[in-house]
């Protein structure tokens, strides 16, 4: 060790101070913990990793259903990939944001773990699709009304989901990190608890098993004509035993994913906006919405 130390080389007037780091800026590296409970959080998601292929996909068919009822079943996870197929891309951004702002070490593990989550959803919506209508979402012909609504609505919904990329990218060095955080919790939330109602109410084998491990894990241009055939449509996917909910009980899970998010907040600090309509109390701000303060929830 002392004969190592004679070939270091010390110039006069001893070493010279690096150079400060720009920032925004990933380094210097760091791994402060300050979070003990998100610590933890962390450890517990990699107890839980799934991988999408080991679903008993083989049990899934297009034979079995109609072809209204496979029709029903794309769209239902065309919608879903409007989402859970942006969430890779997503939380990525937010993960590197977490870096570039020095956030403690399980803020960004946890984004991480987000992300590798939201990788898994988006493989169930292709998998799916790929199996029960080819070319799906978009990359098809229809030759029915039907099939027509369903490729017209989906490219409407992607059409506003490029609108919510373009506003995310701006949120992201617009807002504070908890901001942004809350922003996400209100989909992660809801999400979730859609899942978990779904998986107790399909019949199908691989959608019960798909739709537990994923419950575990604004302002839109529409035409006039999307939300009555978005409703036919799902309807067809409820009939194929999808377990779709019904829309009342679609109220009610985002009036639970909603007051859940507001209990967890509310203990950050964080003022949570009344919300009547899902029988919610909060800050009124129904006379400061501006949309361009708006963060896009995917």
């Amino acid at each position: 060790m002392a004969e190592a130390e004679h070939d270091l080389v010390v110039p006069d007037g001893g070493f010279w101070p690096a150079p400060a780091i720009p920032q925004p800026n990933i380094y210097p590296m760091e791994w402060r913990v300050e979070t003990a409970k998100l610590a933890a959080i962390y450890e517990k998601s990699k107890l839980t990793v799934w991988n999408p292929a080991d679903l008993p996909w083989d049990g899934l068919n297009a034979e079995d259903f109609t072809p209204e009822q496979r029709l029903g079943i794309m769209y239902w996870f065309s919608v879903l990939a409007n989402f859970d197929a942006s969430g890779p891309a997503v939380f990525a951004r937010a993960t590197i944001h977490a870096f570039e702002q020095h956030e403690e070490d399980p803020v960004r593990k946890c984004f991480f773990s987000i992300t590798r989550d939201e990788m898994n959803h988006e493989e169930c919506c292709q998998r799916t699709i790929a199996r029960l209508w080819p070319g799906g979402p978009l990359d098809w012909t229809p030759s029915t009304t039907l099939e027509q609504a369903a490729h017209n609505n989906i490219a409407w919904l992607y059409h506003n989901g490029g609108r919510y990329w373009t506003g995310y990218n701006k949120a992201v060095g617009k807002y504070s990190l908890p901001v942004l955080f809350t922003s996400f919790m209100m989909g992660e939330m809801a999400a979730s608890t859609l899942f978990r109602g779904m998986s107790s109410g399909t019949t199908h084998p691989v959608f019960s098993a798909m739709f537990q491990r994923i419950g575990r894990d604004g302002f839109w241009e529409l035409p006039p004509y999307f939300l009555p055939n978005h409703r036919v449509l799902m309807s067809h996917a409820r009939d194929a035993g999808l377990g779709v909910l019904s829309y009342e009980q679609q109220a009610e899970n985002w009036r639970v994913a909603m007051a859940r998010v507001r209990k967890i907040v509310t203990r950050w600090g964080i003022a949570f906006p009344a919300i009547p309509e899902l029988d919610i109390d909060g800050v009124d701000v129904s006379d400061d919405i501006n949309p361009e303060d708006i963060i896009p929830v995917f």
